[in-house]
């Protein structure tokens, strides 16, 4: 029985690796994340549901209790989980109202996963500034990049989501015939 030399079989092992590798010459296509919009769905135990009509009382005695506010919850689901989005709130959307019904524009940032809580406030003095009693609507758009107000960057990347608020300044009950 013939054994070979140690330096022929690294010889042999080393011709193997190089006779086995390849080389690319063409260019790769990395795919694209697919395209599909965000969506809005209210949390199980949102404090405003979005299938509710909103009752804010301006006239409860919450003064005392510093700046009254009326809280937004919602689940944002969007598959494309690395993405930032961005968010627009909007209170009855009136020009007279500074850049027409603007309250706020807040980033979202990822999760990693598919649903991404994003929460605003409204101030019960915001409403007031409105003139008070009657019915409002707040509505939160959300997209991957904006090239205006309302408009999104790319067609068709908005989700949008809406709630009326009744709203009344004497004490009582908000009267919901005021919404629609």
């Amino acid at each position: 029985m013939w054994v070979a030399p140690a330096w022929g079989v690294r010889a042999i092992g080393a011709a193997c690796l190089l006779l086995m590798g390849c080389l690319v010459t063409d260019e790769i296509e990395i795919p694209e994340e697919p395209f599909c919009p965000p969506s809005i769905v209210s949390p199980p135990a949102a404090d405003n549901p979005l299938d509710e009509i909103v009752r804010v009382n301006l006239g409860a005695g919450e003064v005392d209790a510093g700046t009254p506010e009326e809280t937004f919850e919602v689940t944002v689901r969007d598959c494309n989980h690395g993405e930032t989005l961005t968010a627009h709130v909007f209170l009855d959307a009136r020009p007279d109202f500074g850049v027409p019904g603007l309250v706020d524009i807040e980033p979202i940032e990822p999760t990693g996963g598919l649903e991404r809580t994003y929460e605003f406030r409204i101030g019960h003095n915001q409403f007031v500034a409105l003139g008070g009693a009657t019915c409002h609507k707040v509505e939160l758009l959300v997209s991957g990049e904006f090239s205006g107000l309302r408009e999104p960057e790319r067609p068709g990347d908005i989700a949008t989501a809406v709630w009326w608020a009744s709203v009344t300044d004497d004490g009582n009950e908000p009267s919901l015939a005021s919404c629609p």
